[in-house]
């Protein structure tokens, strides 16, 4: 019952290489290789929409839908990293499960990089803990059992 999540350290991307001149740019558009490669790393993640996308100094920039919100997007061209968001509100794990097949969602409450939730599977109700961070289920617990 895990659902399918990619780290940002999965696939790393890497800046052009630039001159000087370039650099002093505050923003520019990014090339189509370097934007598929950004769109891609951004879509295994869960981000759908991907616009304005734009190179400004050493961060790739740009907007998207995340489960069902409007985020504005922070990945480092050095290494990949998505910097911003670091991770889900509490809507979008809600948005996620029920994505997934999950139904009857409990509200989400987030403690350090988990979220607690309760929702039903096939007619079973289970506690859940969501990575925070991925969106990932790290543990699925039937509820009655212990």
């Amino acid at each position: 019952m895990s659902m399918a999540a990619v780290t940002a350290q999965e696939h790393v991307i890497s800046g052009p290489v630039v001159s000087t001149s370039q650099q002093n740019k505050a923003a520019s558009i990014v090339s189509p290789g370097d934007a598929e490669k950004v769109r891609m790393q951004l879509a295994e993640r869960g981000m759908r929409d991907i616009r304005n996308l734009r190179r400004e100094d050493d961060i790739y920039r740009a907007d998207a839908s995340w489960y069902g919100e409007t985020i504005d997007i922070h990945v480092d061209a050095t290494t990949g990293e998505v910097k911003q968001p670091t991770r889900l509100s509490s809507k979008q794990v809600e948005v996620l499960l029920s994505d997934a097949g999950w139904h009857q969602i409990g509200q989400a409450e987030r403690a350090g990089d988990t979220f607690s939730i309760e929702a039903q599977r096939n007619g079973q109700g289970f506690n859940l803990k969501i990575d925070a961070q991925t969106g990932r289920i790290i543990e699925a617990l039937e509820r009655g059992s212990r």
